[in-house]
Order: structure tokens, then C-alpha cells, then sequence
């Protein structure tokens, strides 16, 4: 079955687990992953086209001139349903028919498995207000998605917890696209220094944060190609846990008395492209963007920086069963920005958080080996450095992180597999449960 080229490129989130903001990463995640299971799936029951109708079902009615198809051992009854979580086609556990099933109301619940937080889980109900629509193009044809509405919330291990909520909506087929997001979290977390101050000593925190994100795009011309405007705020409240005797604020611990205690609130743009061949489990195509945002006073904030963050991920088909995947991420945060939004390494297997300065890279490749129709072996790893000057960067000690995994295709129709990654980073083990490739997280 062709896969049909994913359209939300610019709106799948990143799990770049920044701290302030879980809420609106787990909230965006319920938005991009909640539309795409409606994206690509025919509905159970359509009718296909003569050239490529499949083989009749066995009460199905056949032309005179063809020889029914042999019944099976034990064939349904005329009006039993087909099941909702076995493929036709080869047998196997799917959950296609399922997601395409579902009308108005789907829950959603999603592991959380950053070593940041620890072992949770968040739940959403999200709400499609309509129908996915296939549009044409030059290139084959492409998903809009569905406007859809969703809220949910998250807990950890760690006692750290999250409520939100947001709205996805889509204009002229796509060319169109809002989404804001908002909610309150407390997060349980550990400050590491900047550039790894402490040489791998953490002092525990707690950080309460309100948190609202909204982002408007448009479509340029017939390109692959989407620009707008994104705005954020923040207004957070930190405490140090005094049992870990933490060194006194300023300049010993890194962070100043304001920093506690202050809103952030930024306007920005962002640019974005996307060719990939799909979304879950692209194998051939480039997803990239480019995002500024401009945190002032004129907009609300107690703190005045710049922050620029880029990405690209390349996809190669190496043969039929081999696929070739490339990453880089860069981010940028001026003098003033406060320490829980300075740009960070992020590889599977180095916990979000643990090494942070005002520039960060990172690098990772990942291949991946489809052994079976079902069934797919992952290997992964990378680099990422950080500094406080771009001329320092290359100077420091690159931190590797690397680790497997494999991948279950849940839903055919849907090119989605569903998996799990173990990984090693300079200090310890991770475990990552991982829907599609490990950088849809982003």
C-alpha cells in the first residue's frame, strides 16, 4: 500500500523535554499524533477501485464468470464484522480498523519514559471536529488532517504532574494551520549547572510553571515550504530542595535570585519543510526547520534574549529493507536567558536537562532494518557538544550517546510502528518507548 506524504511536519512535536514546558510537549504531542491516526486509513468498509479491489471476501457477491474464491475453514456469519484488531491481509495484531472506527471522543494514553521526570503516564480525550481530506498535487496526493480539540494530563514517579489543553485547525486544505496549547505543571528536576558545571553533581528543584504556545502558518505557493509566526509565555516559580544544600544563588549556582521568579514572553517566526514519504516511518524525503523567537519587555517578559533553534532530518533508502536516517539540531540562547530555557544536548540515552549553555549541537544517525513485514531492528547514535561561545564549541568534549531497539508495525494503513529503544549515554541506561522513528519526538 502507498504511503501518503504526512503534512504536519511543522507542527510534530519535539520531545526536546525543556523543562519549563512538558505541558506543551506532551499537549502538542496528543495534537500531531491524535489527527495523524485519521490521516491515512481508508475506512474500514469503502469500496476500492475496480483495478485494485482486493480479493472478494468470502460472502461477498462474484461476476458469473469468475470462480468464487475457496471459503475458509470457518467462515463468518453474514453478519458478523470484521475484527477491529487482526489484519485481514496477513493475520497479525493491527489496530488500523480500530483508529479508523472511531468517531467524535478518542482517548489517548502515552508512556513517559523520560529519564528527566521517570517512568509516568499522560492520557488526553481528543475531540475530531471532521473528517481527514485527501487533496491532489503534482507529487501524489497528501493528508489534511482534521480539526481536533484535546485534554489531558501527566504523572511521573517522581511526583511531577502536568494538565493542559489545545486546539489544531486547518484552513484551504492545509495551506492553513493554528495550533495553540496552554496548561500547568509542577516538575521535580535536577540543575546540573551550565557547560556541566558541577562536573556531573545535581541539585533537585521543583518548578511550577503556567505555559502557553500558539503558533499560525501558511503554505508558500505550491512549495513544500510553510511560514508564520509563533508566540509564548511562561510565568514560572522555582524552589531549590534546601536537603541537597545547594550553593547560594548567583554566580556559585549559576542562577540569579530573578530567575527563581519571572514570566517569559516572546514572539517569533519559524520556517519549515517537509517531503518525507510519511510520517511514522518515513524512508525517503527531508523534514527541516528554523524557528526565532524574540523574548521583551514589549511583550510581557521579565527577561529580554533571543532564542533560535534549527533542525534537519534526512531520510535514504538504502535498499528495500534498509533505510538510512541523519539528524542535526542547533539551538541558541542569548546573555539574559534564564537557566530553565538554555538550549541543551539531545540524544537518546542523555537525559534532557543534564548538559545546557547558551549554544548546543547535536548530531545523530540511525539505521534501520526491516527483517520482516511486522518487524524492524534500530540502531542509533550520535554526538552533542554545548558552550557558552560559538568559537568554544568545537573545543569541548563531545558527549556520545547510542543504543537498539525494534519497531511492531500496529497499524498497517497507517505506516505506524510502535517500539522500544534502549541507550547508553556517558552516566547511565535509558529506556525510550518510541512511536515511529526515535525524532518524532521532535
Amino acid at each position: 500500500m502507498q504511503t501518503l506524504r504526512a503534512t504536519l511536519g511543522e507542527v510534530a512535536p519535539r520531545h526536546v523535554f525543556r523543562r519549563e514546558s512538558v505541558l506543551l510537549l506532551v499537549v502538542l504531542d496528543v495534537l500531531t499524533v491524535a489527527p495523524c491516526l485519521a490521516q491515512s486509513a481508508p475506512e474500514p468498509h469503502a469500496q476500492a477501485p475496480a483495478q485494485t479491489s482486493p480479493a472478494p471476501e468470502p460472502h461477498a457477491q462474484t461476476p458469473a464468470q469468475t470462480s468464487p474464491a475457496p471459503l475458509p475453514d470457518n467462515p463468518p456469519l453474514a453478519d458478523e464484522e470484521p475484527s477491529l484488531i487482526i489484519d485481514a491481509e496477513d493475520g497479525a495484531f493491527d489496530i488500523s480498523d480500530f483508529l479508523s472506527s472511531r468517531t467524535g471522543f478518542l482517548p489517548l494514553v502515552m508512556p513517559v519514559t523520560e529519564p528527566a521526570v521517570g517512568y509516568g503516564l499522560a492520557g488526553a480525550l481528543a475531540f475530531f471536529h471532521d473528517k481527514p481530506r485527501v487533496v491532489q498535487t503534482p507529487e501524489g496526493p497528501r493528508v489534511v488532517p482534521p480539526n481536533v480539540t484535546a485534554v489531558g494530563g501527566m504523572a511521573t514517579e517522581n511526583d511531577s504532574w502536568a494538565a493542559f489543553a489545545g486546539h489544531m485547525h486547518q484552513w484551504q486544505d492545509g495551506r492553513i494551520r493554528y495550533a495553540i496549547g496552554g496548561g500547568y505543571g509542577s516538575l521535580n528536576l535536577d540543575w546540573f549547572g551550565q557547560g556541566d558545571a558541577f562536573d556531573g553533581r545535581a541539585f533537585s528543584y521543583e518548578l511550577d510553571a503556567w505555559a502557553e504556545v500558539q503558533k499560525l502558518t501558511f503554505k508558500l505557493g505550491d512549495s513544500d515550504f510553510f511560514l508564520g509566526a509563533k508566540q509564548r509565555f511562561l510565568s514560572t516559580e522555582t524552589r531549590f530542595d534546601a536537603g541537597n544544600s545547594p550553593p547560594p544563588l548567583g554566580s556559585q549556582l549559576g542562577i540569579q535570585p530573578a530567575e527563581l521568579d519571572g514570566d517569559v514572553s516572546g514572539l517569533g517566526a519559524v520556517l519549515t519543510y517537509d517531503t518525507r514519504n510519511s510520517l511514522f516511518s518515513p524512508t525517503r524525503g527531508t523534514k527541516g526547520s528554523l524557528g526565532w523567537m524574540q523574548n521583551d519587555e514589549l511583550f510581557g517578559s521579565d527577561f529580554e534574549y533571543g532564542r533560535i533553534d534549527a533542525e534537519v532530518c534526512q531520510y535514504v533508502p538504502l535498499d528495500e529493507t534498509f533505510t538510512l536516517g541523519m539528524r542535526g539540531e542547533t539551538g541558541y540562547a542569548g546573555e539574559n536567558a534564564p537557566f530553565f530555557d538554555l538550549p541543551g544536548v539531545n540524544l537518546r540515552g542523555i537525559q534532557i536537562g543534564r548538559y545546557v549553555d547558551d549554544i548546543a549541537l547535536t548530531l545523530e544517525s540511525e539505521l534501520r532494518w526491516d527483517i520482516a513485514k511486522r518487524w524492524t531492528l534500530v540502531g542509533f547514535g550520535g554526538v552533542g557538544w554545548v558552550s557558552e561561545e560559538l568559537d568554544e564549541l568545537w573545543d569541548e568534549n563531545g558527549l556520545w550517546a547510542g543504543g537498539t531497539g525494534f519497531r511492531y508495525l500496529v497499524a498497517r494503513k497507517y505506516d505506524m510502528r510502535l517500539g522500544l529503544d534502549v541507550a547508553r549515554g556517558p552516566e547511565d541506561w535509558a529506556c525510550y518507548v518510541t512511536l515511529g522513528t526515535g525524532w518524532l519526538r521532535d
